[in-house]
């Protein structure tokens, strides 16, 4: 594992690769935000926000680089993150709508990714 500074470089260069001019902005959550984030026991916890949906292309790259790219970088407890529209969080309404990474998805994405290697 390597350290958080460079995993955080490395979400927003694979992001902003993958989303383009779709992405708003990553924003950091949880111990980390709350200042009590240690690489050994904590998971990392980030928002994307995104102008429009996700097409299934853009949902796939997004899996294939959290396996292949960012999850060898993360802390002991992984990484987790969820993608929310720009609409959702200008007028919030509890719960927020989340876009959803289908269980499929990943699930194909993952299997993939080991029959490559």
């Amino acid at each position: 594992m390597l350290s958080t500074p460079h995993l955080l470089q490395a979400i927003q260069q694979t992001t902003t690769a993958i989303l383009k001019t779709n992405l708003v902005g990553i924003y950091l959550h949880g111990s980390y935000a709350l200042g009590s984030y240690n690489e050994q026991v904590s998971d990392l916890d980030y928002l994307i926000v995104v102008r429009r949906p996700l097409t299934l292309a853009e949902k796939q790259q997004l899996m294939i680089a959290t396996i292949t790219q960012l999850w060898p970088l993360a802390p002991h407890k992984g990484l987790e993150f969820h993608v929310l529209l720009l609409s959702a969080t200008q007028h919030f309404v509890h719960p927020c709508r989340l876009i959803s990474t289908s269980q499929n998805i990943i699930m194909n994405v993952i299997n993939r990714h080991h029959r490559s290697t």
